[in-house]
């Protein structure tokens, strides 16, 4: 029993929760980031951090450790979540989200795609208003809007184009909504068919299962809305990303926790599909990121899991993906 514990054990007990509690925030080693390269980190399904404020210290420590990297080597070109920021679209939740996002905003502009968990449900379990979220508002920071290349909606940023270079050549982060409709789909092939010069990463909620095959015809996003049309990550596949040679590859998250599918568009082409789901992990995503990196000088892109509270790269079966991202060869 715990009464009758001696006081020195009660003490150490005590200084153990309390370290616990506290968690000092990760720093990133000496070699974390290679200094001629440029990156972009990718967070996935972060709920399980802001659905409570205990468990925000992780989610707060990755922030701090994306800060301090990018103050130390300035090479993060932007930092990308591929939905479900919230569990219940409660605005206590998005708060925690924007208290401990603003700051690393501030230094690296902040893209962020809606989850399914991101909207107000019904009570049968459906999503009857595509505007009943808090998204916008607590995804618009400053930095971020500064990079708004173009928008489905006005004063919206569930559909956006958002500008990014990498080695000053434009690699464009395009962010459609979960479970596109068919006047987004539309604007997106409009986008796409107007820059083929411009190459873009397709950043969306719902595309891949957690065993890397893609979500068929009956998917979560193509049957969850009342009042709106929608589709299955298939369609999208076959009217967005397959016809436009200029879709570099496709971020999503929403099942599992990571995983790749490789498939050949319409040029031949193989287009990657990469996966990241922090949600079922422990403390919410236990300090997990996922680094992209683009050597100098390379025309290839290195995709691995990082841990930052043990300042070590965390490699599943078959990590880390990898592919080319320039259409020419490097002379």
């Amino acid at each position: 029993m715990i009464g009758k514990l001696p006081v020195s054990t009660l003490l150490t007990l005590l200084l153990a929760v309390t370290a616990c509690q506290k968690q000092p925030l990760a720093e990133p080693a000496p070699d974390a980031l290679d200094p001629t390269s440029e990156y972009i980190i990718v967070f996935g399904d972060i709920q399980g951090y802001t659905v409570s404020s205990s468990a925000m210290k992780w989610y707060t420590s990755t922030q701090h450790w994306i800060q301090t990297a990018q103050h130390r080597y300035g090479n993060i070109r932007c930092v990308l979540h591929v939905g479900d920021t919230t569990e219940h679209n409660q605005e206590a939740e998005w708060l925690r989200f924007w208290d401990a996002t603003d700051s690393t905003a501030k230094v690296v502009p902040f893209y962020n795609a809606i989850g399914n968990h991101d909207y107000e449900w019904d009570w049968q379990g459906y999503i009857p208003d595509r505007d009943a979220t808090f998204f916008t508002t607590y995804s618009s920071f400053p930095q971020t809007l500064a990079h708004v290349e173009e928008a489905f909606e006005p004063g919206r940023l569930e559909n956006v184009v958002m500008r990014n270079e990498i080695f000053g050549e434009r690699l464009d982060i395009l962010i459609l909504e979960f479970g596109a409709r068919d006047e987004v789909r539309a604007w997106a092939n409009s986008v796409l068919e107007a820059h083929p010069d411009r190459q873009y990463i397709l950043l969306t909620h719902e595309f891949l299962t957690r065993d890397g095959q893609q979500d068929g015809a009956e998917s979560y996003g193509s049957r969850l809305f009342k009042n709106s049309t929608s589709c299955s990550p298939q369609t999208l596949w076959d009217e967005v990303v397959y016809p436009h040679d200029n879709v570099l590859c496709v971020l999503c998250g929403h099942n599992g926790f990571t995983a790749e599918c490789v498939m050949p568009n319409a040029a031949g082409r193989e287009v990657h599909q990469v996966l990241f789901n922090l949600q079922n992990q422990k403390n919410g995503g236990n300090g997990l990121m996922e680094l992209w990196e683009f050597p100098f000088g390379s025309d290839e892109v290195r995709i691995s899991i990082y841990d930052t509270r043990n300042a070590s790269e965390y490699r599943t079966d078959g990590m880390p993906y990898h592919f080319r991202y320039r259409k020419t060869e490097i002379n």
